[in-house]
């Protein structure tokens, strides 16, 4: 997973610390005490859902294929507010079942911002800290958030950290942001707005994207002509 982040993503230095919470999370020596919970948080295109995919080709051999994956999308699966108790109920069951039958599983939300508030409350067991929940283990389990929630907040901040502390993209950490993104997702109207998940603290890591800058974009599309083995791209078409 460390060696697709550095040779596929680009301007994406925090990332690391996903990697560290996965191989923390399926140790063999280790056993977690939780289901791993992180949220991405970032504008349209710094490469949310391309780093989601690397995270679930390197737990299963099918990737985003595996009948072990479970991709949600806010708009298409949680957006009417008259539906809020069946929606809870459904995904309680639909993750209760599939956990039962393997404990390793991977759960992707996608457009948490598009979903209606408090269906993810509902989950607030599954990712917590118990060792069982009605007889079900889930601490094998791995849960992704992604959102555009905080996509301003980090672009300042960063911009911010830049100016006034003279912080470069690779001096970052995760605590440079979380609070902010912590706060922000709390506040804004979306899938975690006053939400158990936050309040109970328990997302592990709030994982930010940056802002990309022209060379990564850059660096984006000539890996994108490299997979598709245009090994000469001229300048024009980049």
């Amino acid at each position: 997973l460390e060696n697709n982040f550095s040779t596929h993503v680009f301007g994406q230095p925090l990332l690391n610390a996903a990697v560290d919470a996965l191989s923390s999370h399926f140790n063999k020596y280790f056993q977690s005490s939780k289901a791993l919970t992180m949220s991405f948080h970032g504008m349209t295109g710094t490469g949310k859902n391309y780093v989601t995919r690397f995270i679930a080709d390197s737990i299963f051999t099918n990737g985003m294929k595996s009948k072990y994956v479970h991709h949600f999308f806010g708009r298409l699966h949680f957006s009417e507010t008259s539906l809020l108790k069946q929606y809870q109920t459904d995904l309680y069951s639909w993750i209760k079942g599939n956990i039962s039958e393997c404990p390793t599983q991977l759960f992707i939300f996608d457009e948490v911002d598009k979903m209606i508030p408090n269906v993810l409350d509902y989950i607030t067991p599954i990712i917590d800290y118990l060792e069982d929940v009605e007889g079900v283990d889930y601490s094998k389990a791995v849960f992704i958030f992604l959102s555009n929630i905080g996509a301003d907040i980090i672009t300042e901040h960063f911009h911010d950290l830049y100016v006034q502390e003279g912080k470069n993209r690779e001096d970052l950490t995760l605590s440079d942001f979380e609070y902010f993104i912590q706060k922000g997702a709390f506040n804004e109207n979306g899938g975690l707005f006053h939400g158990k998940t936050i309040s109970n603290n328990l997302i592990d890591h709030y994982i930010p994207f940056l802002p990309l800058e022209k060379k990564h974009i850059q660096l984006c599309i000539e890996k994108e002509f490299q997979i598709r083995k245009v090994l000469h791209p001229h300048e024009n078409h980049i």
